[in-house]
């Protein structure tokens, strides 16, 4: 070996480098909020035949003891269009009955005062995750796994099944790099359809579109707050980086 590779080699490992990273910081934005204390009709379309809406500093209350049930939707897309995003919903169901009612998110409205949910295909874009209670429904979450926008699973996976209560619960479903987050009332929810699934969502509803044949009691839904969060993509840690002085720190080469 020459000298000058020697001294190449040496001064390689004259000084050890350790590289440390900082923990991640997640930054959220405000994208959208609504507690349901003002006009309703500055965020959301109102469909009601019948049916019972009052707002005020507790959110919104619906209920009905007719053949429908109020349905409202969002008139706007309440989701960022890319990027990683949260959305927090507070809500409870005062009252249960027979008869049940929810909210969720996906890709379709459908028209309100139908005798029947959705045909199969529009159902699918209708309801990616949704919340929903009833007697016979109890307390449930469910959703689905979608490969791209247009390819999903064909049924629903229940993610979470309770008995129907009048608790207020806290939801929080996080958008992570093509992954879902859920968390109720301080729980994480784990199930694989939560992982891998690229749909955004454009459309917001909540309610119940179905016209019934007689007149009956719905369950009582009350949704205090829907708080969207955009959140930048996770930066990449920082790096501090620590110098050690390595065999001596001047070389005489001749």
């Amino acid at each position: 070996m020459n000298i000058r590779h020697f001294v190449l080699i040496t001064v390689c490992f004259a000084y050890f480098t350790f590289v440390c990273s900082v923990n991640a910081i997640e930054v959220k934005e405000l994208f959208f909020s609504d507690n349901f204390s003002g006009d309703i009709s500055q965020n959301w379309n109102l469909f009601n035949d019948g049916g019972n809406v009052s707002t005020g500093s507790s959110g919104i209350f619906l209920s009905s003891n007719t053949r429908s049930y109020p349905f409202l939707s969002a008139n706007k897309n309440i989701f960022p269009t890319d990027g990683n995003y949260e959305i927090h919903i507070v809500y409870s169901y005062p009252s249960t009955t027979d008869f049940g009612v929810g909210f969720g998110f996906g890709n379709y409205i459908p028209s309100y005062g139908n005798s029947s949910y959705p045909q199969p295909d529009d159902f699918i874009r209708w309801i990616y995750f949704h919340a929903w209670q009833g007697k016979n429904d109890n307390h449930v979450i469910l959703g689905r796994n979608c490969a791209d926008n247009t390819t999903c699973d064909q049924n629903l996976t229940f993610l979470h099944k309770s008995n129907y209560n009048d608790n207020v619960h806290n939801l929080d479903i996080k958008f992570l790099d093509d992954h879902f987050i859920l968390i109720l009332d301080g729980s994480e929810i784990s199930n694989p359809v939560l992982l891998n699934s690229h749909r955004r969502p454009t459309d917001f509803w909540i309610g119940n579109p179905v016209k019934l044949q007689t007149s009956n009691v719905w369950s009582n839904l009350n949704i205090k707050e829907i708080t969207v969060y955009k959140i930048s993509d996770i930066a990449p840690g920082k790096e501090a980086v620590f110098v050690l002085p390595g065999f001596g720190g001047s070389w005489d080469v001749g």
